[in-house]
Parts: C-alpha cells; sequence; structure tokens
C-alpha cells in the first residue's frame, strides 16, 4: 500500500481492501493453477487470508507513516501535515468534534523524530 493508503479511515481503508479480495483469489488462483487445482486454491486461500489480517490490522500511526516517507519534516510542517491526516482519517464529523490537540502533535513530532532512523 502507498503511503496516501494509510492516511485513510480504517473504514475506508477496510472497504477498499475487501472489495479486491475476489480479484486477489482469482489473479492467485490463475497464478498457480499449473501446480494443480488443490494448489492453486490453497494458495489463493492464503492469498486471501493475507489480505484480511491486512484489511483488519490497525492502520500505522501517522508519525510512523510521516518517519517511512523518508522526508526530514520541520516541526512546523509536520503540525500542518499531522492536522490534515487526522481529519481524512477521522472524517469530517468527528474531526471537527474531536481534532488533534497540540500535546498529541507534539507528542507525535517526538515519535516522527525517534523513529526517522528505524526506516533507512
Amino acid at each position: 500500500m502507498k503511503v496516501e493508503d494509510d492516511v485513510l479511515s480504517p473504514g475506508a481503508r477496510s472497504s477498499l481492501l475487501f472489495q479486491v479480495i475476489p480479484h486477489v483469489w482469482g489473479a492467485a488462483f490463475a497464478a498457480h493453477l499449473e501446480h494443480g487445482r488443490d494448489a492453486a486454491v490453497a494458495r489463493a486461500d492464503a492469498a486471501v487470508a493475507a489480505l484480511e489480517q491486512l484489511r483488519r490490522s490497525p492502520p500505522p500511526a501517522l508519525e510512523t507513516i510521516a518517519a517511512k516517507s523518508g522526508q526530514d519534516i520541520s516541526e512546523h510542517d509536520f503540525r500542518g501535515w499531522y492536522r490534515i491526516c487526522d481529519g481524512l482519517r477521522k472524517g469530517p464529523i468527528e474531526a471537527a468534534l474531536n481534532p488533534a490537540t497540540e500535546q498529541e502533535i507534539e507528542d507525535a513530532y517526538r515519535a516522527y523524530g525517534r523513529a526517522k532512523g528505524d526506516f533507512f
């Protein structure tokens, strides 16, 4: 998944991944059919199981997404980026009712700074 996909709300992310399940199963089945029908079914089922696990897993923290990008983001830029991504993830109503706090953003920026070295 791309960085933009990680920013999606959990519901949108889950919905998108759910929509591709039949395509993933079909592609995996077709790719392994030369090994026999039973093997192709087993591989296709395994591919869908991995996708289901991804679909049910929580999206990565925003500061992790920023750290994985490899960008050196100033605190000022990070604040704006974090607010936008937090709003996209929460959706318009929840974001208006429960916007990211200054403390939350400061904690996230510190976590981003610590995590940058993890993704060289």
